[in-house]
């Protein structure tokens, strides 16, 4: 039985690439709602999952979705602050205004905006902005993956790399923890790659499609904290392996995976099988 067709193929190369300005438009706009926020000041709230939200995630993802509305009126958009719109369109947008707003609140500058275009539920373009490092990764289907005009490409691991070697981005044990009983993957990740860095926000993911990590995961996150990841790490010809997702009781979807290079993608996911 053939494989069934990738609807993003239907999509003509000059609309991927004026989704992508559209992604790229609506990361700037964000930024500069966000900066403003940092020089006036901000506000902090505890939301009731126990994370924070600060009035800089509510009204950049405000201004991104009113611009989204402008620019692509045929899109839906999902985020992480607002109600969800138009879900059941072919096209919509995900939108994280502040990953790693703890960060954020403490003046860390490694938080991001994370912004992503689906087709059917495939990656058609992505957007990271981390606007106090002025760092942006973007990337479309079939049009690569750049950090300003720089393609970036994934060479694969060297067979030589021990694994004590490999640069692994995890999430703090934590992560492992907060909603399923999964410390001793973590565990067992680590042992195997001592060398790892706990970076907590989507800095991880510009860093592996950079070729800063060799490779990364995500376990039980939200769908928005990966939503440019895929389209990201793939465009730059790195691997990405989705290791599922679940409910979870007073949180809804979370998701797990793992990407990066493709060799140092298959050494992790032994560790994990």
């Amino acid at each position: 039985m053939s494989e069934a067709r990738d609807p993003r193929d239907a999509v003509s190369t000059t609309e991927r690439r004026r989704y992508l300005d559209v992604a790229l438009a609506l990361a700037d706009r964000s930024r500069a709602v966000i900066l403003d926020h940092v020089r006036r000041g901000f506000g902090v709230e505890v939301k009731p999952d126990a994370s924070l939200v600060t009035d800089a995630d509510v009204a950049a993802e405000r201004a991104v979705r009113e611009r989204a509305a402008e620019l692509t009126p045929e899109a839906g958009v999902v985020g992480e602050e607002l109600a969800d719109t138009g879900v059941g369109n072919d096209l919509v947008w995900v939108v994280d205004p502040i990953d790693g707003t703890a960060e954020f609140a403490s003046h860390m500058p490694v938080y991001g905006t994370i912004i992503g275009l689906f087709l059917d539920g495939r990656p058609l373009v992505g957007v990271i902005d981390h606007p106090e490092l002025d760092l942006r990764v973007h990337a479309g289907f079939g049009l690569g993956a750049w950090k300003g005009d720089r393609r970036l490409l994934l060479d694969d691991l060297d067979i030589a790399v021990p694994d004590r070697a490999l640069r692994l981005g995890l999430p703090a044990r934590i992560g492992f923890t907060r909603r399923s009983d999964d410390g001793p993957t973590f565990d067992r990740v680590a042992a195997r790659f001592p060398n790892f860095r706990t970076l907590q926000t989507c800095y991880t993911h510009a860093c592996t499609a950079l070729g800063a990590l060799d490779a990364a995961m995500e376990w039980n996150v939200r769908p928005w904290d990966l939503a440019a990841t895929r389209i990201l790490v793939e465009e730059a010809g790195g691997a990405y392996l989705d290791l599922g997702h679940f409910d979870h009781p007073g949180t809804g979807t979370v998701c797990s995976a793992l990407f990066g290079r493709p060799s140092a993608v298959r050494r992790v996911a032994e560790a994990i099988a």
